[in-house]
């Protein structure tokens, strides 16, 4: 089992080879979320960023990756794997405080939780960490929700514990408020596009 596995690995990685690309030259700026300059304080990602130092990591070069049918294919198959594997629990079941972003290595997590263990094991098979991004939202149910963004040249795509199908993030029911900074991810910025921030400020 675990040779297949690795076998599965190997192919989805194959996908990310030679499909990095600048992120100024090649971004389809029309299907990709637009940020404010200034800062928006994400108490969660900074506590994450204090504990995980090297999972945040400041980038000299920006990248995406070339969308093709393979590299959709590969975020389709991580985003169904682990909301398989992972049980949906509150963080203040699991550790007694309501919010508090990690890795679910306990096999538990809540909607943080799920996009970080969807980012490590992308960048695993070769994404540029820049290319891979935690935003946060307003769902219409839930309240506050997160989620990865991996970004594409054919646009941002979302992987989402709520879908197990990969999502444009323009088609989502959300109220966005912040995306990390691709250059330094523990730095969020205010989404200013679409259903964003300025929005639910009533500005």
């Amino acid at each position: 089992m675990i040779f297949k596995r690795i076998a599965a690995a190997f192919a989805l990685a194959a996908g990310v080879a030679g499909t990095q690309v600048p992120a100024a030259e090649a971004r389809n700026t029309d299907l990709s979320i637009q940020t404010h300059s200034f800062p928006r304080i994400v108490p969660g990602l900074q506590g994450f960023c204090n504990r995980n130092p090297d999972d945040c990591r400041k980038n000299d070069k920006v990248q995406i990756v070339k969308l093709t049918p393979a590299i959709l294919r590969q975020l389709e198959s991580i985003n169904n794997d682990f909301n398989r594997r992972i049980t949906y629990a509150h963080d203040d079941v699991q550790y007694g405080r309501i919010d508090y972003w990690t890795y679910p290595d306990s096999g538990m997590g809540d909607c943080e939780d799920y996009a970080f263990a969807k980012r490590r094991a992308l960048i695993a098979l070769g994404w540029p960490p820049s290319s891979l991004l935690i935003a946060t939202a307003i769902a219409e149910t839930e309240g506050g929700h997160a989620v990865l963004v991996a970004r594409t040249t054919g646009g941002d795509f979302v992987l989402d514990n709520r879908y197990n199908t990969v999502k444009p993030w323009h088609t989502l029911p959300y109220k966005w408020l912040s995306l990390q900074d691709p250059k330094d991810p523990r730095v969020a910025r205010p989404i200013n596009n679409g259903r964003g921030v300025l929005d639910v400020l009533g500005i």
